[in-house]
């Protein structure tokens, strides 16, 4: 079942992951290389974005996940910025303003991210690296998704450097399940366990999963 089907429209790079074993992951070169996938529709209460992120510390601000791949939308979504001081900045665009939430640690390293949005109460939530990070408020939160690593194809703003296991949930994922998936994406015992990261009941409510070339 997984993963879903998704179309190259200008490839990424396929290549090894050594921080998770036997894994792949794609890798962006901030001009030409974007993912598309069919119009992800999501809950209009809550939904869950977790993904590996690896950004190049240049100077590029670069969209991870938009809705940039639909004709006459207005393209918003998920970003890091690494301009000047704002090195490793997780942001959202929602058409109208721009929401700020933490910094990753090291932007040239694999670091965990996820976002629980509620769309009623207009809120994203951000965990990086398994721990609490910021909650953006008075967010218009969009629904759909349908682009990795770039704004829309054939603007800037495209992403530099690699991402992994995307994976989306039509469920707030609780602070503890978050954790679980963090710790269990990493290296344990020398063994992967990402082949069994979304069971235990996840699977009823995930919408999205593209490991990004690892089979």
């Amino acid at each position: 079942m997984f993963p879903f089907p998704f179309s190259f429209i200008a490839p990424a790079v396929d290549i090894p992951v050594e921080q998770i074993a036997n894994a792949e992951a794609m890798s962006f070169n901030g001009t030409d290389q974007y993912i598309t996938f069919p119009n992800l529709t999501l809950s209009s209460n809550e939904y869950t974005i977790s993904l590996w992120i690896y950004s190049d510390p240049g100077t590029n601000v670069g969209y991870f996940l938009t809705n940039g791949n639909t004709a006459g939308a207005s393209t918003v979504g998920f970003k890091i910025d690494n301009n000047g001081t704002n090195i490793g900045r997780l942001e959202y665009w929602d058409g109208s303003n721009n929401k700020v939430f933490g910094t990753i640690p090291s932007p040239a390293s694999w670091n965990h991210v996820v976002f629980i949005a509620n769309v009623s109460g207009g809120t994203i939530t951000s965990y990086i690296n398994g721990s609490l990070d910021t909650t953006a408020t008075s967010v218009t939160v969009q629904t759909m998704y349908n682009l990795i690593g770039a704004y829309t194809p054939t603007g800037s703003n495209k992403f530099i450097g690699k991402i992994d296991e995307v994976a989306v949930f039509n469920k707030a994922l609780s602070a503890d399940k978050i954790q679980q998936i963090y710790d269990a994406t990493a290296i344990v015992g020398g063994v992967s366990q990402t082949a069994n990261l979304f069971t235990g009941g996840l699977s009823s409510s995930l919408v999205y999963w593209n490991r990004m070339g690892d089979s």
